[in-house]
């Protein structure tokens, strides 16, 4: 090859361009590592996502049919009402269990959008779209939900006001019964 060269210049400026590419090269390999390092630190990272979206979609899932139950059963009198509070009960209160999940999963969406932010190659449209979704629909499940425990308890409310007004009222009525008995009886007496 140096046979087919006769100047001096070009075998520098092929040795140059030689040299450069290897440098390339060797900026290449070094940075394979650290790319595996990263995706497999992105892999366990999306699992942790799509695991914790199973989750709540789960929960939102069961929510909406909690909802749909509990408005096709709605009434009854007060034990009916507490009997149904009590049975739904552990449901709900699991509501802060999946909120910390959410949270987590949101802490581990943003550590993804920052390790792959300005990387080559690396989509995130898909995550983000995803997340959005889920992120939607659990604030909705949770608003459902929490609107389904007020009315509960508020049913619940109702009905121990409503007892204890007929009882102030029965309790209003003997003593009504009372006096009217008593006053006839003293009418009666009266024109003996």
């Amino acid at each position: 090859m140096t046979q087919e060269l006769d100047d001096q210049d070009e075998i520098e400026n092929m040795m140059f361009v030689l040299k450069k590419e290897k440098e390339n090269l060797v900026i290449i390999r070094s940075m394979i590592p650290t790319k595996i390092q990263l995706f497999h630190h992105l892999l366990s990272q999306l699992e942790a996502i799509d695991e914790g979206e199973r989750d709540i979609l789960g929960w939102c899932s069961e929510v909406d049919h909690l909802v749909q139950v509990t408005q096709d059963s709605a009434g009854g009198d007060l034990e009916q009402m507490q009997a149904e509070y009590d049975r739904h009960r552990p449901f709900l209160s699991k509501t802060v269990n999946m909120q910390a999940m959410a949270q987590s999963k949101n802490n581990v969406f943003q550590s993804v959008l920052k390790n792959t932010e300005g990387k080559e190659g690396v989509d995130n449209s898909d995550v983000v779209a995803r997340m959005q979704v889920l992120n939607d629909r659990f604030e909705q499940s949770l608003k459902n939900v929490k609107e389904l425990d007020q009315k509960m308890l508020g049913g619940i409310q109702s009905w121990e006001r409503f007892l204890a007004a007929e009882k102030a009222a029965q309790a209003w009525l003997q003593v009504t019964l009372t006096f009217s008995f008593t006053s006839l009886l003293i009418s009666s007496a009266v024109f003996l």
